[in-house]
């Protein structure tokens, strides 16, 4: 059985919010970094991101990239970071 129980609104979305924060903090470059189902909202909002190896099927889709974990998140991350770090400019916007 599960053990957890959340409850939110419909509409609050991690996309709509990651969104939202952009625009108040005036950010024109940003990386969405994901791995479960509540981040699809973030790249179908278009934004771009890390996925890792391990993530929800959905999110691999909508990335059209994974960067294999090496079987952590953290080190998918990094990977991911490594990859962005050295395309000047090619974060989200």
């Amino acid at each position: 059985l599960p053990t957890d129980l959340v409850a939110t609104h419909p509409d609050a979305t991690k996309g709509r919010a990651a969104a939202r924060l952009c625009e108040a903090l005036g950010l024109s470059r940003y990386l969405a970094i994901g791995d479960s189902g509540n981040d699809v909202t973030m790249f179908e909002m278009g934004f771009r991101g890390i996925v890792v190896g391990n993530a929800h099927a959905q999110l691999k889709v909508l990335s059209g990239k994974v960067y294999h974990s090496r079987h952590t998140f953290a080190a998918g991350v990094i990977d991911g970071l490594e990859h962005w770090l050295s395309q000047p400019g090619e974060a989200g916007g």
